[in-house]
C-alpha cells in the first residue's frame, strides 16, 4: 500500500512497505528494496536519508499485461499502479484466391489506437475484447475481428476501438481497419494489394501496430494484425494475424 503523503510517517511503516532489514541506510532508491522509478522520486540514491524522503512513495515497479485472446474479459488495475497506457490492435483479415488468370487480393491490416498517462488506482477495472485473425478463403477471406477496451466505473471515460482489416474478395484487396478513442493517436491499417493478371496474387496489408503482411501465394499475416496474402485461383488466401491488447502500468 502507498505510504502516507504527509506526516506523520514512521520507519516501521517504511520497513513494512518495502521489506528487508530495519537499517534505514538499506533503502536507497535503486537498491535492493526501493525501485528506481517514478513512484519514489524523492528517495535519494546515496547520501543522507530522511523520513520525509518517503512521503507518498511505494514499491510498485511497473508491469505489462498482454492479451491475444479474450471476449468481454475483465482487466483489474494492480495495487500500487498510478498510471496506465493502453495499446489496442484489431485482427488482420484473410486473403482470397483469384479469378481466372488474375491472382487473389490480400487482406487488410488492422487498426491501432493508443491512450497513455491515464491516472488509475488499484482495484479499478476495464473490460476488453481481442479481435481474432481472419481466415483466408478461396473466393473471399474473413474480416479481422475488432478489439475494444471500455473502462468501468471511475474509468468509464475510456473507450478504445481498433477494427480489424476487411478481407480480400476474389481479385480485390481488402481495406485496412480504422481505430478510434486514443488520446495519443489512432492509426489505420494498410490496405491489401489487389491481384494482377498472370496469377500474380496480392500481398496483405501491414497492421498499424506493427504486424507484417502475408506475401502473395497465401502467406500468413503476422501478429499484430497483419493481413493475409492472396493466392492463385482455386486456392485459399492466407490467414491474417491475431489482434492484441496491452495494459502497461507504472
Amino acid at each position: 500500500m502507498t505510504l502516507p503523503a504527509s506526516p506523520p510517517l514512521t520507519l516501521l511503516e517504511i520497513k513494512n512497505e518495502y521489506g528487508g532489514p530495519g537499517n534505514l541506510l538499506s533503502y536507497y532508491q535503486g537498491g535492493s528494496f526501493v525501485p528506481n522509478n517514478g513512484h519514489n522520486p524523492n528517495v535519494p540514491t546515496s547520501g543522507t536519508l530522511t523520513i520525509q524522503d518517503y512521503l507518498g512513495a511505494n514499491t510498485f515497479a511497473g508491469v505489462t499485461h498482454t492479451y491475444t485472446t479474450g471476449t468481454n474479459a475483465t482487466e483489474t488495475v494492480p495495487a500500487g499502479a498510478s498510471f496506465l497506457e493502453i495499446l489496442v490492435d484489431g485482427g488482420g483479415a484473410g486473403g482470397s484466391g483469384g479469378s481466372g488468370t488474375t491472382g487473389g487480393g490480400g487482406g487488410g491490416g488492422s487498426g491501432d489506437t493508443v491512450s497513455t498517462n491515464i491516472p488509475v488506482s488499484g482495484g479499478q477495472t476495464l473490460t476488453y475484447t481481442v479481435g481474432a485473425s481472419g481466415a483466408g478463403g478461396v473466393t473471399t477471406g474473413i474480416a479481422g475481428g475488432t478489439s475494444t477496451v471500455v473502462g468501468v466505473g471511475a474509468l468509464s471515460a475510456i473507450s478504445l476501438t481498433a477494427h480489424g482489416g476487411s478481407p480480400g474478395v476474389l481479385t480485390s484487396g481488402g481495406l485496412g481497419g480504422t481505430a478510434t478513442g486514443g488520446n495519443v493517436g489512432s492509426t489505420t491499417g494498410g490496405n491489401g494489394q489487389s491481384g494482377s493478371p498472370a496469377n500474380a496474387s496480392g500481398i496483405g496489408g501491414d497492421g498499424a501496430g506493427g504486424g507484417q503482411h502475408g506475401n502473395g501465394g497465401g502467406g500468413i499475416g503476422q501478429p499484430i494484425g497483419g493481413g493475409g496474402g492472396g493466392n492463385v485461383t482455386g486456392l485459399a488466401g492466407g490467414h491474417g494475424g491475431a489482434g492484441e491488447i496491452r495494459f502497461i502500468y507504472t
